[in-house]
């Protein structure tokens, strides 16, 4: 099977990076609004945009296998920002009902 060229390329991954771009902000921008943003969100923040710029350039280069390892760091840096807002909104549900917490009563 021959590899698309140039703009084919280019034109899918553009496509690609606007779904999950979606997802992304989403979640960032979530985190800051409710004022749940720490380290780790701003950390998942910057390596997801880092993360596809890398893919961006392996995936027109073609190179397959150092693709999937710039796809893992974006996987790996949306997983942070939905782990930090989540362990931020368990510590909240804990302060205001404790019995949430397993105390029972």
């Amino acid at each position: 099977m021959e590899r698309p060229q140039g703009g084919l390329v280019a034109g899918r991954d553009l496509g690609c990076l606007a779904e999950m771009l979606v997802i992304a902000a989403a979640l960032v921008l979530t985190a800051h609004a409710s004022g749940i943003s720490n380290a780790m969100t701003v950390l998942g923040a910057q390596l997801f945009v880092w993360g596809r710029v890398a893919y961006a350039v392996l995936y027109v280069a073609g190179i397959p296998w150092a693709r999937t390892a710039a796809w893992a760091v974006v996987i790996a840096a949306t997983s942070a920002v939905v782990i930090a807002a989540m362990n931020v909104v368990v510590q909240l549900a804990a302060r205001a009902a404790p019995c949430w917490v397993g105390e029972s009563g």
